[in-house]
């Protein structure tokens, strides 16, 4: 990831400063978080589509 602390992260009152640990959340959490809802969510950022 290009920042330090994925931004949407903040409205939760998460902060973090190391780029290992961002990577950790980013590979272990969310990326297979994203395999298993990408079918079914609203928006795919991925593909920049809106499913409404």
């Amino acid at each position: 990831m290009s920042e330090a602390n994925p931004f949407w992260l903040q409205d939760f009152g998460y902060v973090i400063e190391s780029h290992a640990a961002v990577r950790q959340l980013a590979d272990g959490l969310l990326a297979p978080q994203w395999k298993y809802s990408q079918a079914t969510a609203t928006y795919d950022y991925t593909r920049g589509i809106c499913q409404g």
